[in-house]
């Protein structure tokens, strides 16, 4: 994520919980699947880790995954995402999806939809949209 966007309502603390929705490759569901088993026990090693839900798609052509993560806080957060692993498994899931990844952040009762080109809270290069706060 970029400086803009960190210091754009992440002062607080508090857990965080983050909604991902990514559409995947055709033929990528099954290696999809076991890379969010990866992510949950590598993210599970990590301080602040509150668990994560993952949601199949229902349907034979419906290829939109959703995967909700919780940690403690913003910080924990962005310890794990920006660990070597973190950041490996994330440029995984990326190669496999079809279109950029969309993000729903939940920080102590301040919801704000974020979009990003390529992974959620990285660096300064990643291009971020924040749409404001849902309705």
């Amino acid at each position: 994520m970029n400086d803009a966007a960190r210091n754009g309502g992440n002062s607080e603390s508090g857990p965080v919980t983050v909604v991902i929705r990514r559409r995947i490759k055709s033929g990528f569901a099954q290696a999809y699947e076991a890379l969010e088993k990866e992510i949950s026990t590598d993210a599970a090693a990590h301080a602040g880790y509150l668990g994560s839900t993952f949601l199949r798609p229902e349907g034979g052509s419906d290829q939109d995954f959703v995967t909700i993560v919780r940690f403690d806080s913003y910080g924990s957060m962005m310890q794990w995402e920006n660990s070597a692993a973190g950041k490996a498994l994330i440029d995984r899931a990326d190669a496999m999806s079809e279109t950029p990844a969309e993000f729903l952040i939940n920080k102590t009762r301040t919801v704000k939809r974020v979009s990003f080109n390529l992974h959620l809270a990285r660096t300064a290069r990643s291009y971020i949209r924040l749409a404001g706060p849902d309705r």
